[in-house]
């Protein structure tokens, strides 16, 4: 996996995959238990077959991350299930990794409240997270990437896991009730629990994965139209 993802105008940035529509932004920071290995490690090919499925059992986010920084074998192993599911799941899901995220984009800029999770090299954004009455997610409760910071208050939810990249400096805060991140030089207080985040150790290569995305679309946008399927993109229909 790359060290360093090249910069992206925001217009090329957002993949969406719930009926929300939001825009998107992330930043720059570093600091924490221990990291989350290869999660570029996903091989998706153009060409995706029509009857694959996800068939991986759907897991419930709920790793406590600080035990897991302590040597704690049942939140280790919740750990790697929560590793092996995102595998599984961009290697079958047609959005491959993406597919995970109610947004996936290079810059996400929540300027609106982001009913979902997100996974962005860049983000700025108020408060955000999943409703608690979304049934439609691949996982109970969220998991998000976040590869750097402009501006957050917290990220909602009671359950979430919250991937740092590596370049993200954080420490716990307040008796680990939240932490504080370092956004442009000063120390931020941000409304996440420090035993619900993690740090990776190399950068997610989101604009890869976007790159992918691509290709996958013009390979599908080649196919021929379903029968019985009627298209009519003129304006106002």
């Amino acid at each position: 996996m790359p060290n360093s993802a090249e910069p992206v105008s925001p217009d090329q940035s957002i993949t969406e995959n719930d009926n929300q529509q939001e825009k998107t932004t992330v930043e720059n920071s570093t600091e924490i238990s221990e990291p989350v290995k290869d999660i570029n490690k996903f091989d998706n090919d153009a060409n995706v077959d029509k009857d694959e499925t996800i068939t991986v059992k759907k897991p419930t986010i709920n790793v406590d991350t600080e035990k897991v920084e302590q040597g704690d074998e049942t939140e280790k192993s919740k750990l790697e299930e929560i590793k092996k599911y995102i595998e599984d799941v961009a290697a079958k899901h047609p959005l491959g990794i993406a597919g995970i995220f109610h947004l996936f984009g290079n810059e996400i800029d929540g300027s609106a409240h982001i009913a979902g999770n997100v996974a962005t090299d860049k983000l700025s954004a108020g408060n955000f997270g999943t409703i608690q009455d979304a049934t439609s997610n691949l996982t109970t409760c969220d998991i998000h990437y976040i590869g750097s910071i402009d501006h957050l208050n917290q990220i909602d939810g009671e359950n979430k896991l919250v991937i740092f990249g590596p370049d993200v400096e954080y420490k716990s805060y307040e008796n680990g009730s939240s932490i504080q991140v370092k956004i442009n030089g000063n120390w931020q207080k941000i409304g996440i629990p420090y035993n619900k985040t993690i740090r990776a150790d190399q950068i997610l290569d989101i604009q890869g994965e976007l790159d992918k995305l691509s290709d996958k679309s013009d390979e599908w946008a080649k196919q021929t139209q379903t029968e019985g399927v009627i298209a009519d993109f003129k304006e106002g229909k």
